[in-house]
């Protein structure tokens, strides 16, 4: 299972999906429930403001590995919101997962590298 399928709760190719419960039936209209929908990963650029400044993947927020323990509640306050961290090399990124996963987050993925994380996400650089 890749990693973002993982944070995304969908079974890897090799695994049998758990049969779905029995649910109640859908409203007549058709809508589904927002609540059922399976949450997008919060994606967090842990490199410095300036780093950032100088061109980050589309839709990330910057979180400086330096202040990512103190102020991540501020914006993942479920510790089940799937996150997902980048950096240059992938290395400060690593070191983020495996704190926020000592904080109690579990659903944490590291991309890599900007570019490698751009281009895994399909998103371009900004």
């Amino acid at each position: 299972m890749n990693w973002l399928d993982y944070l995304r709760g969908r079974p890897a190719a090799n695994e049998t999906p758990a049969p779905a419960a029995a649910s109640p039936a859908a409203p007549a209209s058709g809508a589904a429930d927002a609540a059922d929908a399976p949450q997008p990963p919060l994606l967090i650029d842990v490199r410095t403001e300036r780093e950032f400044m100088q061109g980050a993947v589309q839709g990330a927020v910057s979180l400086p590995l330096n202040r990512l323990g103190d102020d991540i509640r501020r914006l993942a306050p479920d510790p089940e919101t799937p996150v997902v961290l980048y950096c240059a090399t992938g290395a400060r990124s690593g070191v983020g997962c495996n704190l926020l996963r000592g904080m109690g987050y579990r659903r944490v993925g590291n991309a890599g590298g900007v570019f490698e994380a751009a281009a895994r996400l399909n998103r371009g650089l900004v």
